[in-house]
């Protein structure tokens, strides 16, 4: 499958505090999955193979009902980036500032960290130039950022001058282990760099 590690990348995203266990329905019959989110009505299993399956509550035995009813979870965020500002050089595509407008909603006021990374090209080959932290606080129930790149400041960087994407993801890093909740990038390829970036972050 050519593009596994995304298929692996976004079954992670969805796997929030609680921990994998055994559920049972009311006819007796088992499934193995974790809790990542839930309404009035239903209950949202992760499997292990990635697949999400949505059961009703009242299906669910009198146990697991009470497990649902205390677990804190929540639909992960939603994130939206719009390019808001974009200056070139005569048409030749290595633009000099580009500014994008991340706005994150449904925080559920927990806190998160918001990701810009940037991307420049040398030669053929894409890579990270630049990457930005911004801290999503408690309160911030809409939140706007806007982060512009200019290639000038940071001319010295191989992959600086051509300008080549970008990737945006909402870290959460509550539980010990960052991961990644929700992301939006310029290129649907890109999403590789969200791994490489944690692999290099605090280097």
């Amino acid at each position: 499958m050519k593009y596994w590690w995304l298929c692996c990348l976004l079954a992670g995203l969805a796997i929030g505090a609680e921990e994998s266990r055994e559920w049972t329905d009311v006819k007796g019959r088992k499934l193995k999955g974790t809790l990542v989110a839930k309404d009035e009505l239903n209950a949202e299993v992760l499997m292990k193979n990635g697949r999400k399956v949505k059961i009703p509550l009242k299906k669910l035995s009198e146990a697991d009902q009470e497990y649902v009813a205390k677990a804190d979870v929540h639909p992960d965020p939603e994130i939206e980036v719009r390019t808001s500002r974009a200056t070139g050089d005569g048409g030749k595509y290595d633009f000099d500032i580009r500014a994008i407008e991340a706005t994150i909603e449904k925080t559920h006021e927990r806190p998160y960290t918001l990701v810009v990374i940037w991307l420049g090209k040398r030669t053929s080959n894409v890579g990270i130039f630049l990457s930005e932290e911004f801290k999503v606080e408690r309160d911030h129930v809409k939140k706007k950022f806007e982060v512009t790149y200019d290639w000038k400041t940071y001319a010295d960087n191989d992959h600086a001058k051509d300008y080549s994407g970008y990737v945006v993801g909402l870290l959460d890093e509550s539980g010990g282990t960052p991961r990644w909740v929700t992301h939006a990038v310029s290129m649907k390829p890109y999403v590789r760099f969200l791994d490489e970036y944690l692999e290099t972050r605090g280097n």
